[in-house]
């Protein structure tokens, strides 16, 4: 894979499919040799921004889809991403390597105004901050009108009625995760060594809190919430 390069040059159609639903084919975006700030959008077919001509990048078919930021203060917003319910494919992912700078991921199906929901991020969606800045990874469910149930460790988050494998993260400053308007169930199993905000908005939420490594902010918002802090939340008898 080659490195210290970038997209500016992409400005016709580009479609790249890797035909076989059933194989595993890997797509390299190269963004490294960037210093400046770029801004990108990834669905679940397409990728534009990041000085691509008016004409997004098109890719079908591709399992694995890996995007390497430069040292700019980057911004990516994944508003879906491609998954088992795309593609007979067992095994699906979109990963962002973020590089230098202060960098924002936000994930919504209407990203970056950040008032839809996750439900479209289909296949694993993998973050890595890699270090060297303050990166912000935001999940905005808020548009999302059914009750949820959802799940948070120090490198995953699941549930949502996101994709099985849902997003893993790791060397995030700063996570910020809103549920949507309905009574949603949200179980903190750990949390990573910095800042982690659940935000519960609106419906008669359940928040359970087990462990965590380093400073929670839980709001819970409109309506009757209940949170229950304990190493067996929602049940009792933990310690």
């Amino acid at each position: 894979m080659n490195t210290g390069g970038d997209v500016n040059d992409i400005q016709g159609a580009l479609t790249i499919d890797g035909n076989d639903p059933q194989a595993s084919d890997w797509l390299y975006l190269d963004e490294t040799g960037e210093s400046t700030r770029q801004i990108g959008e990834l669905t679940s077919t397409t990728i534009s921004g990041l000085g691509i001509g008016s004409t997004p990048i098109t890719y079908l078919d591709i399992e694995h889809l890996v995007v390497i930021m430069g040292n700019g203060d980057d911004e990516i917003n994944v508003l879906s991403t491609y998954g088992p319910t795309d593609s007979p494919a067992s095994n699906t992912e979109a990963t962002l390597n973020l590089g230098g700078g202060d960098d924002t991921v936000n994930v919504s199906s209407n990203a970056p105004t950040n008032t839809g929901n996750v439900d479209a991020v289909n296949g694993h969606l993998i973050i890595n901050g890699e270090g060297g800045g303050v990166d912000t990874l935001n999940v905005h469910d808020n548009g999302d009108s059914t009750a949820d149930t959802g799940q948070l460790t120090s490198t995953n988050l699941g549930g949502l009625n996101m994709g099985p494998d849902g997003i893993t993260y790791g060397t995030i400053e700063f996570l910020n995760i809103d549920l949507g308007t309905a009574g949603d169930t949200f179980t903190i199993i750990s949390t990573h060594g910095s800042k982690t905000t659940l935000d519960a908005l609106g419906g008669a939420d359940a928040s359970n809190v087990r462990t965590i490594s380093g400073w929670t902010v839980i709001d819970g918002g409109v309506a009757s919430d209940t949170i229950t802090v304990g190493t067996l939340a929602a049940s009792l008898g933990g310690t």
